[in-house]
Order: C-alpha cells, then structure tokens, then sequence
C-alpha cells in the first residue's frame, strides 16, 4: 500500500511463435478488453470527451484495450498492424480518514501503452528495460513476423482523494 513503482517488469514471453502472434493480432482486430480488479473495483482507462470543446469531459471506460490496429492518420504507425499493450500505468487512488487507522482504495486507473521494450542482453532476473521510462512518445510494439518476445512492465502511482470509501461507486 502507497509504495510507487516505475517500469517494474511483470513477466517477459519469449520464443513466441507465428500462431501466438496471429492469435493476439485476432484479438486485438476483435477489439478484447482486458478487466482487472483491486480491492473489488475494477479497473477503468480515463479518457477526456471533447464533443463540446466548451464542456470536455471525463468519461471512463471498463478496463483496458489489449491493443490497437494502425492507421494511415497516426504518423509511425503501420496501417493495419496489430499493437499490443504491454505496459500499465496503474493509478490507484486512495482515502485516509481520521474515523480508521491507515488509507483505503476508492478508484483504481489504467493507461495502457504499446512498448517495443529494449534492453541491455543477456536477459537476466533482474534486468532493467533500457527504454523506460515510458512515455506517449515510446516506440510501440507492433506485432508482426518476426517478433519473438513480448516484455510486459508496469507503472504504479498513489494518489489522494477526498472521495470517501462509501461514495466510491458514485
């Protein structure tokens, strides 16, 4: 509880083959979302609603995509290829009130990133990934003949709120 971590490494696949990647690419073209659970709230991915520039939005959306297909519109982006998420930025927010001992979890986000992870060989238990920190700007991870691993890292931030535990569904 509260302990931040940046670029963590959850697991690293390796020796992935042409069926693997053609499954998650289907996957990805059918538009799979990922759900996760803290505390029994599930996880949601923020996004703003600019349909009225003079009132955007918040809007949150049950879980995370697995990834996403690119377009011709998205400079860097292979038109058609499947991106694979691979990193999460998880930010769980908390309360802490004088009427209980230590904090409790009342929103739990995630953003999720495409991430073609480099690092420094060979691959060892507690190698570091040479492209962290992660950004908007990261080279994504496309999916495609040829790849043969997949390293998936996450971030975790705290953040306070004063949204009380009860309320935490409203």
């Amino acid at each position: 509880m509260g302990e931040e971590a940046k670029c963590r490494v959850l697991c690293r696949l390796n020796n992935i083959d042409a069926q693997q990647i053609k499954q998650f690419a289907s996957k990805i073209d059918d538009d799979y979302r990922v759900h996760m659970v803290i505390d029994n709230l599930p996880s949601a991915t923020k996004y703003v609603d600019e349909t009225d520039p003079q009132k955007p939005r918040l809007i949150y959306d049950l879980g995370f995509p697995l990834g996403f297909t690119g377009t011709a519109q998205t400079p860097g982006l292979k038109p058609g290829a499947a991106y694979l998420n691979n990193h999460l930025a998880f930010t769980i927010k908390y309360h802490r009130d004088a009427s209980y001992e230590g904090s409790r979890i009342i929103g739990f986000e995630v953003e999720p990133y495409s991430v073609a992870h480099t690092y420094p060989k060979p691959w060892g238990r507690y190698t570091i990934p040479t492209s962290c920190p992660v950004t908007a700007q990261s080279p994504p991870l496309v999916l495609a003949e040829g790849t043969t691993e997949v390293l998936f890292t996450y971030d975790v931030t705290w953040e306070y709120s004063p949204i009380k535990w009860a309320s935490r569904w409203d």
